[in-house]
């Protein structure tokens, strides 16, 4: 039975041969099966050369001698990723990136730089030589380009690795032109690969007006993208001057130290709005980043809003709760109201957390109580720094000037301070 299908799958190969019209096409001699003694893993070996040295490449799809061309196309793709967040970089845009601001944060922090050059500017020199790569192999069938090409390719991929595993690890995500940019790598790699192995067929010509149309196309969308690109928006501006005119203890006194200890070095100081939305959700994550460091406190500091009803108020009754050691529980409090509370849930929240009806009224009608002194020191500490908006996160310590960080640059700036984790 093995030597009747070793003869039919014979006259089978034979027949491919003729089929392209080259009547001296034969089958190789070591493939030649007029032994009768076949047995079965030649008729297997006899299979699996033949189907791909022939029937592969009869087929039109998958078709092997497409791999370059389309491995061009997508490098021409990468080229045109890499230029896009490269000019970001430079003139410090913004590229589009939906409602999450991964983009921006990746784009513009230390990680994003290799030797004082910008990532960016090294995957789009990369794509440049890898599409004159291809264009050499596709014009003159180069082995030495292929070969070439292929070596850069897994040197990108490797680097793609590592700088996927930097996002992770440091920001816990992926920008979206990132993940663009490592899928094509994989892509090309592959291609790169298949390429190598089936070598341009003969006769077979590039397309050099379509390469051209194409190419045209890739720079005209990333001149229209790029003038989509929006501007850097600014930290919360603050007098400089003033701001390095301050001591480390009036920035940060150790008495408002609201998370870590006194002993602190390093302190991350939170103007916010206890009514702000945008306070409500930074509020937390610069907790996170600060809790569980070490030498780093994180202090509160009041800057109410004429914008948001009740701040004020808000703000006087969390102060009694620190006097409870409560006023913790009282943010948390504020936060999980899905709607923001009136004067008399504002004071049920306080009793909840240990603050008496009474005390709190006469706290925010009296002028000359203690929580309403601290609330004014700090509202006047605000304006002397000229503070626009809530809210404003600033980073002291004892040995440098206080800079203004957000809370998407904080934890990569605690990092260059070589702070860790506990």
């Amino acid at each position: 039975m093995p030597q009747r299908k070793a003869k039919a799958w014979q006259h089978r190969c034979q027949n491919y041969s003729y089929r392209e019209g080259d009547n001296n096409r034969q089958p190789p001699p070591s493939q030649q099966l007029d032994q009768p003694h076949m047995h079965v893993y030649g008729y297997y070996k006899l299979s699996f050369s033949n189907f791909m040295q022939q029937t592969v490449p009869d087929r039109k799809f998958p078709n092997p001698s497409m791999a370059q061309p389309a491995r061009l196309v997508l490098n021409i793709a990468g080229l045109f990723v890499a230029g896009i967040l490269t000019w970001a970089h430079l003139e410090s845009l913004v590229p589009p990136c939906g409602q999450s601001r991964s983009c921006e944060l990746i784009l513009f922090s230390p990680e994003s730089m290799i030797g004082g050059v910008p990532v960016a500017a090294l995957g789009a020199f990369y794509y440049l030589l890898q599409v004159l790569l291809d264009f050499a192999a596709l014009a003159k069938g180069s082995k030495t380009a292929k070969r070439t090409s292929l070596l850069l390719n897994w040197a990108a991929l490797a680097l793609t690795c590592y700088l996927v595993w930097t996002s992770l690890v440091h920001f816990g995500m992926v920008c979206g032109w990132c993940a663009t940019s490592a899928a094509i790598v994989v892509a090309t790699l592959t291609l790169g690969h298949t390429s190598y192995a089936y070598p341009k067929p003969s006769g077979a010509r590039i397309d050099f007006l379509s390469v051209t149309a194409l190419t045209c196309v890739a720079i005209g969308g990333f001149v229209v993208l790029g003038y989509t690109l929006q501007p850097r928006p600014p930290l919360t501006p603050v007098d400089a001057g003033t701001l390095a005119s301050l001591s480390f203890d009036e920035l940060a006194p150790a008495n408002r130290i609201v998370d870590g200890t006194s002993k602190a070095d390093v302190r991350v100081v939170f103007f916010g709005d206890l009514m702000c939305p945008a306070c409500r959700t930074d509020y937390p994550r610069v907790q996170a980043l600060v809790r569980g460091r070490k030498g780093v406190s994180l202090v509160y500091r009041h800057f109410p809003l004429s914008t948001h009803s009740l701040s004020l108020e808000a703000a006087i009754v969390s102060e009694l709760c620190a006097k409870k050691g409560t006023s913790q529980e009282f943010f948390s409090r504020l936060e999980d109201e899905k709607t923001y509370p009136n004067l008399e849930r504002i004071y049920a929240l306080a009793e909840i957390c240990g603050v008496e009806r009474r005390e709190a009224a006469q706290a925010v009608s009296d002028a000359t109580t203690s929580a309403h002194r601290t609330v004014d020191a700090d509202v006047a500490l605000a304006k002397r720094l000229h503070l626009k908006a809530a809210p404003t996160i600033l980073l002291v310590t004892r040995s440098s000037t206080p800079m203004v960080v957000d809370a998407d640059s904080l934890g990569t700036a605690l990092r260059n301070m070589s702070v860790g984790k506990q």
